[in-house]
């Protein structure tokens, strides 16, 4: 399946990994970098990798953080929420190919074990 969504993003320059941050930040708002890797269970060192590449690709960027000059928040871009359609529907479509591939109650009890 990863390898079905990666082909799906491939388009869009992004891999699943930033998908999933672009998804999360259209979802929380501005964040922490710490606050997002615990959001996804990760460590800040890895989190920092993805958010490097995001910033590179102007997807996403850092700001000082208006109530706390020492944090940094980092937020989508323009180019970034431009995106979040599109990753949304490379979602849709690998979970419709994962339903078509095993069967919708397989595909379910996979959905409850990785969530």
């Amino acid at each position: 399946m990863q390898d079905y969504l990666r082909t799906q993003l491939s388009p869009l320059g992004v891999s699943p990994p930033q998908a999933r941050v672009i998804k999360a930040l259209g979802r929380l708002g501005p964040i922490s970098q710490i606050e997002l890797a615990r959001e996804f269970g990760i460590t800040a060192a890895s989190m920092s990798t993805v958010t490097s590449r995001l910033i590179a690709l102007e997807l996403i960027a850092a700001e000082k953080d208006p109530q706390n000059a020492k944090r940094n928040l980092i937020s989508l871009t323009a180019k970034g929420e431009a995106l979040l359609d599109d990753i949304s529907r490379a979602w849709a479509g690998t979970d419709a190919f994962m339903e078509e591939s095993i069967g919708s109650d397989n595909a379910q009890a996979l959905s409850d074990l990785t969530t």
